[in-house]
């Protein structure tokens, strides 16, 4: 049999088959292929390439047109997306150093040097002031609408922030203070807070200003030099100072201690007198009580003599009382007689003695000699 008759022999089904398989390949070759195409077509015919490569130091934003919504890529890595359906914008996400230094702008992020008016009317500069920034990933939607991609944020907001509140935080004190650190660390520290709080906004965020290290005119450099010179002059007695002030309180500790040992000895010996004293009074008290009672025994002897004496003396004058009032009635019975008789009775018992006495009859002096007494 030949192959004609082979090929005529073959049932109509078994031939079918294949083209219908090959059909399904084709169309869903077709399905697969048609929407690469049309990408393709569109990424030729648009300005957009439908992929985007975020690179580590940025973070991407796609904007949806179909939907509205804004959605922020921090992954590095490419990014598909349908091209005149969607957009891609990639914004720098870095740290970046903003210079104040020298007299003109070299680039962006190089920008002429900072001038103060300080608060006395002086003037002083800073001859180099850095400060690290960066973009609040967070923020990059908000970023891109108010800046725009790339490093076009980095433009005009934080130059004239930076500028602004830099002058005012250190235009505070006067152009001598401006030197000191810790005028400066305080005005540091102010303006990083400022800038923060006016640059949170613009999704951008202030990392840290440098201590800057202000210059002055040279008459002007000349007083801070003497200044400083007084000022370590002035430290060092101040060290002397606190050095005598030292020594004054170790020697008056040292006196203290001693003191407070002689203390503590005369309160010994104190407490020492205290007992000796109080046995010497319980001994006065004995002795006291031993006199006392003597005392009271010898009044009590003594009262009883006085009260015999008193008892024969009341006698004795009771009789004399009784010899007047006898005498005193018989002056009233008899008179004046009794009187002249007791007078009578009284010079018989005067002794006169006469001395024969033979002078001067014409004295110019009177003498007088007591008599001695009658034996």
């Amino acid at each position: 049999m030949t192959q004609d008759a082979i090929f005529l022999t073959t049932p109509l089904t078994a031939v079918s088959r294949p083209k219908r398989r090959r059909r399904w390949i084709e169309l869903t070759l077709a399905l697969v292929i048609t929407p690469i195409a049309a990408v393709e077509c569109l990424r030729r015919i648009g300005p957009d390439s439908g992929l985007a490569e975020i690179r580590d130091d940025q973070v991407g934003i796609v904007l949806d047109a179909w939907s509205s919504e804004t959605r922020v890529v921090d992954t590095p890595g490419y990014r598909a997306y349908w091209p005149w359906f969607q957009e891609v914008h990639v914004v720098d996400k870095s740290p970046n150093a903003l210079l104040f230094q020298g007299n003109s702008a070299v680039s962006v992020n190089h920008v002429p040097r900072l001038l103060i008016r300080a608060r006395d009317g002086s003037s002083f500069w800073f001859e180099e002031v850095t400060l690290q920034y960066a973009l609040r990933v967070e923020r990059a939607a908000e970023v891109l609408d108010d800046s725009g991609g790339g490093e076009a944020f980095k433009g005009e907001f934080l130059r004239c922030h930076a500028r602004a509140i830099l002058r005012d935080e250190f235009g505070r004190f006067v152009a001598g203070d401006s030197a000191r650190p810790e005028f400066v660390a305080r005005a540091t520290r102010a303006s990083l807070e400022r800038m923060n709080a006016a640059l949170e906004r613009h999704g951008i965020e202030v990392l840290e200003v440098s201590s800057p290290k202000p210059a002055f005119d040279k008459g002007y450099e000349d007083l801070i030099n003497r200044r400083k010179l007084a000022n370590q002059e002035s430290e060092a007695l101040r060290a002397q100072i606190a050095t005598f002030a030292d020594r004054g309180r170790l020697r008056e500790d040292n006196v203290r201690r001693s003191k407070d040992a002689e203390l503590l000895t005369l309160e010994g010996n104190l407490a020492q007198d205290i007992g000796k004293a109080e046995r010497e009074r319980v001994r006065a008290l004995s002795e006291a009580d031993i006199v006392y009672a003597e005392r009271l025994s010898h009044g009590r002897i003594a009262k009883a003599e006085k009260e015999l004496q008193a008892s024969v003396l009341a006698t004795k004058f009771r009789g004399l009382a009784e010899d007047a009032r006898t005498r005193a009635d018989a002056l009233l019975a008899h008179g004046s007689g009794a009187v002249r008789a007791a007078l009578v009775d009284g010079l018989g018992r005067i002794a006169f003695q006469i001395v024969p006495y033979s002078r001067d009859s014409a004295p110019k002096r009177i003498e007088y000699e007591t008599p001695s007494p009658k034996p």
